[in-house]
């Protein structure tokens, strides 16, 4: 899907949910001493579009192809770091357009069952 941003750039998205974009949205937030950290939503969104941007006309580098020694080993460290990348290339209306297109993608691999045990 060719998204046209508002800055008049332009993005590609695979539009195909794999059980895999789930797993890497779920990644994207760690939990650590009973602390969440980072910006739960933001990590998630990126994480997503991270993984279904597969181009786009922006002079900067697919947030996805992201790698840095800091990150090596590391997912929590490269989901940060992919957020703060989208944060610095793409302007707050392009980010804001990106976001309503991958709004039912993102509450799709969100979604889980009702984990309740049915009482007896």
């Amino acid at each position: 899907m060719l998204v046209n941003l508002p800055s008049g750039a332009t993005a590609e998205l695979r539009t195909t949910l794999k059980a895999k974009d789930k797993f890497a949205v779920q990644n994207s937030v760690s939990v650590g001493d009973g602390d969440v950290s980072g910006g739960i939503l933001s990590l998630m969104e990126t994480a997503l579009l991270a993984r279904l941007i597969e181009k786009w006309s922006l002079d900067a580098p697919l947030p996805s192809q992201h790698a840095c020694a800091g990150c090596t080993g590391n997912s929590a460290a490269w989901h940060a770091h992919v957020r703060d990348e989208f944060g610095e290339v793409l302007d707050l209306d392009d980010y804001n357009a990106l976001e309503k297109v991958i709004e039912p993608m993102l509450s799709k691999v969100m979604s889980a069952p009702n984990l309740e045990t049915p009482s007896a």
